[in-house]
């Protein structure tokens, strides 16, 4: 058993719907083990890059304005923290 499969039926044991792998290389691997574990579609496999670019993908707010940035896209530069290393006025 590849170490691949381990991990997906450690997962599966512990009733996870995801799981994040932090190299994109790897994740056609753990698919696979999903797979030949027969935990298709009981599993999902994202790369920690796909979670973070979800997460930060706007929102409507109450009044039903977009927030945060563009889907897929990161911001070009931190929040700026007022009196903080990136407010320009400081």
């Amino acid at each position: 058993m590849r170490l691949s499969d381990r991990r997906v039926l450690e997962a599966v044991e512990t009733g996870a719907q995801g799981l994040a792998i932090c190299c994109p290389y790897e994740v056609s691997r753990f698919e696979d083990a999903v797979k030949a574990t027969g935990n298709e579609g009981r599993l999902d496999v994202r790369d920690i890059a796909e979670l973070i670019d979800t997460a930060m993908a706007p929102r409507a707010s109450p009044s039903g304005q977009s927030r945060g940035t563009q889907p897929g896209r990161f911001p070009l530069r931190p929040p700026t923290i007022e009196g903080g290393p990136a407010d320009p006025d400081k």
